[in-house]
C-alpha cells in the first residue's frame, strides 16, 4: 500500500497548504488509486476539517474510533486530533476543506467565540462527527463543502470573501447538528489522542534507527504490556507490525524518488541488513523493492511518452 506524502512538523503536525497566504483555508481532493496512494498514515493539524466522500469507501481512524463512510457522506474532524484515512474500495475521492479556527475570530474574549467557537474546540467529546446525507443538517454541511470546491476553483474576484462567508454558514451548521447527535468521544478517548500522537511522533523520529518496547513505553509513562494494548486497540496493530510497515512504506519514498541502492535505503529505514529488509518487504508488498522501483521506472517512462506524443 502506497501512503500519501504530508508536510509534517516534528510532532507529526500537518503544515497545511493554503489558498492565499495570511487566509488559513485549504482546499483540496484526495484521489486513492493504484497510480496515487492507498492511505493517509497518522498525523494532526491545529486546523479544523469537513470532508466530503465522492466516490468509494474510507475508514477514519480518529484516535481510537473507527469511523466507516461512504459515498456522499461526510465527516468533521476536530482541531488536534490525530487521524488516519484510508480507502476500502479500490479507488476512492474525496473533497476535504480545512480552516484555522482564528478565520471564525481570534480575539479570545469576543462573544463570537465564547459562545460558538470555543463549545466546540474545547469539548473534549466532539473529536469527531459523522455526517449523513440523509440527515438535513448534514447535507447542508456537505452541501457547503461541494459548493466551497466550486467557488475555489472557479476563483472568480473576490472569491475569498465568498469562501469566509461559506465557513461561517458552515460552522452554523454544525453548531446545529452537534447539538442533535450523541458524542463519539469519552474521557479515555482525550488521553488516547494525546497518547497515540506522542508514540507515532516518536516513532517518526526514531524509524531509522533501533526501537525497542521499552523505550515508547517510557515515552509515554506506560508498563510495556499496558503499551502493547492500547496501541494494538488504537491502530489494530501491533507495536511491532507498526513499526515494520512504517519502515517498508518511507523505504518506497526512496526506492521511487532516489537512486540509492537497495542497501542503503534498507540501512536509513531502520533495517540491519538488506536481506531482511527485502524479505519483509516481499511479504508485505507482495514484490521485491527492486521490482516495485522497475514497475515505477518503465511506468513513468511509459506516461512521458504517451505525453511526447500528445504533443506531437
Amino acid at each position: 500500500m502506497i501512503e500519501k506524502k504530508l508536510r509534517v512538523d516534528s510532532e507529526k503536525r500537518e503544515l497545511p497548504i493554503h489558498v492565499r497566504q495570511g487566509f488559513p483555508l485549504g482546499i483540496f481532493t484526495s484521489h486513492f488509486s493504484e497510480d496515487t496512494y492507498h492511505f493517509v498514515n497518522w498525523h494532526w493539524h491545529e486546523e479544523v476539517q469537513f470532508i466530503h466522500v465522492l466516490e468509494g469507501t474510507f475508514m477514519f481512524h480518529v484516535a481510537d474510533n473507527q469511523i466507516e463512510v461512504t459515498e456522499g457522506n461526510g465527516l468533521f474532524l476536530n482541531a488536534n486530533q490525530i487521524h488516519k484515512a484510508q480507502s476500502i474500495t479500490p479507488e476512492g475521492k474525496y473533497i476535504f476543506i480545512y480552516f484555522h479556527p482564528n478565520l471564525l475570530t481570534d480575539q479570545r474574549s469576543d462573544y463570537i467565540k465564547r459562545n460558538f467557537v470555543t463549545p466546540i474546540l474545547s469539548d473534549d467529546f466532539v473529536g469527531s462527527i459523522p455526517l449523513n446525507k440523509n440527515i438535513a443538517e448534514d447535507k447542508r454541511i456537505l452541501d457547503k463543502v461541494l459548493e466551497m470546491k466550486k467557488i475555489h476553483d472557479i476563483g472568480s474576484k473576490y472569491f475569498e470573501l465568498d469562501l469566509l462567508s461559506c465557513i461561517f454558514q458552515l460552522w452554523k451548521n454544525l453548531l446545529i447538528t452537534s447539538e442533535n447527535k450523541s458524542p463519539l468521544y469519552s474521557s479515555q478517548d482525550v488521553i488516547a489522542n494525546e497518547r497515540l500522537k506522542k508514540i507515532v511522533t516518536y516513532i517518526d523520529e526514531h524509524y531509522g534507527s533501533q526501537i525497542t518496547l521499552e523505550d515508547i513505553a517510557k515515552h509515554v509513562h506506560l508498563s510495556r504490556s499496558e503499551c502493547c494494548r492500547f496501541f494494538k486497540k488504537c491502530v489494530d496493530q501491533s507495536l511491532f507490525q507498526y513499526i515494520l510497515n512504517y519502515r517498508i512504506n518511507r523505504s518506497i519514498e526512496l526506492l521511487l524518488q532516489t537512486n540509492k541502492n537497495i542497501a542503503t535505503i534498507a540501512h536509513e529505514v531502520g533495517f540491519n541488513s538488506q536481506s531482511y529488509y527485502t524479505k519483509c518487504f516481499h511479504e508485505l508488498k507482495n514484490k521485491k523493492p527492486t521490482t516495485l522501483r522497475k514497475e515505477y521506472k518503465n511506468k513513468t517512462l511509459e506516461k512521458a511518452y504517451l505525453n511526447q506524443i500528445d504533443l506531437e
